[in-house]
């Protein structure tokens, strides 16, 4: 029978899925498809919160590159001219004189701060903690949005699945309602069979229709990651995700070490305490070094040639503050900073070790659950074929086939679940644990692994 054999087949087919849906890195896709390494670097590239991230990068570093000036000298010149026209007149006499001239000037000077016990090397630490959180940011937000990629492709796959389990129900009704029609009509079986058999197939081309409406919305929202107009998605490859081990306290482990969250609130709490020892510097004094040179030239409506003035001046300041009611203030404020940072390093630390927790708990528990979902697969086709069998020889009710039918196709759908949750599971794993260059990733080499 062509129905038996394509529900045997479909069912095949969600048993060894992983063993034929190789289509990691390496492996080749059918042309014009699109592989889930691809759509993960598709969907970084396009991400808003990744461009953002980026952004944040860039203003870190030159934020960085302003402190560091604060070592350097800083040089300025100038030039300048101008005329002048005075009217006097000569003592006892009433006679009336003016003067004009003219002059024009050039100025060049440096000032530099020699030395500051410690407001400027802690404010260019401060600042490279900061760019270094700034990109550990980054590669979190880089996983996030592969985490939701990945997942997203492999429920399309899963949709997919359903919406051809959802077809073969299609047809096992309309071959049931074949049926039931040719006994009614040969008076074996009431013509209540009949129309029953008429009320479950519309009722499976209903599923069908919600399932293929679900795989519409799911394949619009990856293309929406992936930048792409809905209706411009390419074909997905089928994937395996490579193993994971559903050790839950190794994955803890791994995961506190690994994820770019716990570095970026590492490199905060660093970039508060330098804070903190920059506003204390201010305490302390500076020393400047400031060095002046000019040179001008006036000329004399009552002279002939130029009158050349050449001058040079050097200072050595030491700056020393006596009160100032900011820098207290300042410390206070530095201090809070770094007890925020202290204590959002230690949430960041304990939300890493829980989803961590959680991934591999979820994933060993959804591997349990597909080696029952595909027992139960096998007993459900099982008895469908012997009911089916003793329906078309009018020993069976068609209650009993219906029965039959609707625990084949749930038990069909359930292995299409399992599958889909270990592939979830094991996309939220490598996530939590870091393993990006699973998901199309590729982040600074880091240690550990799941």
């Amino acid at each position: 029978m062509g129905w038996r054999a394509a529900s045997w087949a479909l069912a095949a087919a969600l048993v060894v899925y992983p063993a034929l849906a190789r289509a990691q890195d390496g492996e080749s896709t059918a042309a014009g498809m699109i592989s889930l390494r691809d759509a993960v670097k598709m969907a970084v590239k396009a991400s808003p919160d990744e461009q953002a991230a980026a952004a944040r990068v860039a203003r870190a570093d030159a934020e960085e590159d302003i402190a560091v000036a604060g070592w350097l000298p800083r040089a300025e010149v100038g030039v300048r001219g101008g005329a002048s026209a005075e009217r006097g007149t000569f003592l006892f006499r009433q006679d009336h004189f003016v003067i004009n001239s003219a002059h024009g000037e050039a100025r060049a000077g440096l000032r530099w701060t020699v030395f500051d016990f410690g407001r400027t090397s802690n404010a260019a630490s401060a600042a490279e903690a900061t760019h270094a959180s700034a990109k550990h940011g980054l590669e979190a937000t880089r996983i996030g949005v592969a985490r939701q990629a990945a997942s997203a492709y492999v429920t399309v796959l899963a949709d997919e699945q359903l919406v051809g389990s959802k077809k073969i129900a299609v047809k096992h009704r309309t071959r049931f309602a074949a049926i039931a029609k040719g006994l009614v009509a040969q008076g074996v079986r009431p013509a209540l069979d009949e129309q029953r058999a008429k009320v479950n197939l519309e009722a499976a081309r209903h599923d069908l229709a919600i399932a293929e409406a679900r795989l519409a919305i799911d394949r619009a929202r990856l293309a929406v990651m992936l930048g792409l107009e809905p209706s411009r998605l390419p074909p997905l490859a089928q994937v395996t995700l490579p193993g994971a081990e559903d050790d839950a306290a190794r994955a803890t482990a791994v995961g506190e070490k690994s994820r770019p969250e716990v570095a970026q609130a590492n490199t905060e709490v660093e970039a508060s305490d330098r804070r903190v020892d920059a506003a204390r510097a201010g305490w302390l004094p500076r020393v400047d070094v400031d060095v002046n040179g000019s040179y001008r030239l006036t000329r004399f409506d009552f002279a002939d040639g130029m009158i050349p003035r050449a001058e040079a001046t050097g200072v050595v300041a030491i700056t020393v503050p006596l009160f100032d009611a900011t820098i207290p203030a300042r410390v206070d404020a530095a201090r809070a900073d770094l007890a925020a940072a202290q204590a959002r390093e230690e949430r960041v630390r304990r939300q890493v070790r829980l989803e961590a927790y959680e991934a591999a708990v979820s994933l060993k528990a959804a591997r349990t659950l597909k080696v029952r979902a595909r027992e139960l697969s096998s007993s459900a086709q099982q008895a469908l074929a012997l009911i089916d069998a003793r329906y078309a020889s009018g020993l069976a009710t068609s209650i009993e086939l219906v029965d039959a039918e609707q625990a084949d196709l749930d038990a069909r759908e359930a292995l299409i679940g399992a599958e889909l949750r270990v592939q979830l599971a094991t996309v939220d794993l490598f996530a939590a644990t870091g393993r990006t260059s699973e998901l199309g990733v590729s982040p600074a080499a880091r240690e550990g692994g799941v």
